[in-house]
């Protein structure tokens, strides 16, 4: 697995020229047309953020109107210069841009804004921050639980007896629950050592 770029250009650079530096390295490296990135990221931010938190007006994709609103507004984010000031890409739509991205810039990416910055924000619910801290025992225990369970799902089922589409798609979002853990523990250790200096 190829490691994530950690040269000074990229510790230097901000959140929203992370995103666009991988963009345009997709971009340059496989030719990928701009049309589909689009598409993707806004197939992505639809289906994961609830309508009541898209600071992004809404976009038909069904028309050739709506996608060529959508495409000029994500160029506009996504196109900013490094030498110019960056504009600020919304919060709840930064997953969507980074998800959108082909492999490896996809994994690098979302690699390289774990080690600089932390989490990629995911807006999951609206209950405030007490109240999700206080739950946060519990949400770790229930996800050790729900990984537990599938192991046993799929010994019983016989993962080679699944179809392939299925098992790509299960190890897309298993490898995406470890990303994110091991973020997580990465912060956790951090707080930690520098608790014990």
């Amino acid at each position: 697995m190829r490691q994530p770029e950690t040269s000074v250009f990229v510790q230097k650079i901000s959140r929203p020229q992370v995103i666009r530096n991988y963009v345009t390295k997709a971009l340059n490296r496989r030719g990928m047309l701009f049309k589909v990135y689009v598409e993707r990221a806004i197939t992505h931010y639809t289906q994961t953020v609830p309508e009541e938190l898209r600071e992004l007006k809404p976009f038909d994709t069904d028309t050739i109107n709506g996608l060529v609103a959508a495409e000029k507004r994500i160029s506009r984010l996504v196109h900013t210069p490094i030498s110019d000031k960056p504009q600020s890409i919304p919060s709840e739509l930064e997953e969507a841009l980074v998800e959108a991205l082909p492999e490896p810039e996809r994994s690098e990416a979302r690699a390289v804004l774990c080690e600089r910055y932390g989490v990629i924000p995911v807006h999951h619910s609206e209950l405030g921050q007490n109240k999700e801290m206080a739950d946060l025992g519990t949400f770790i225990r229930e996800s050790g639980e729900a990984i537990h369970q599938l192991s046993k799902v799929l010994t019983q089922t016989g993962i080679e007896n699944m179809p392939v589409k299925e098992v790509m798609l299960a190890r897309k979002e298993l490898m995406d629950v470890v990303e994110a853990a091991m973020c997580i523990k990465r912060q956790i250790d951090g707080v930690l050592e520098s608790g014990n200096a």
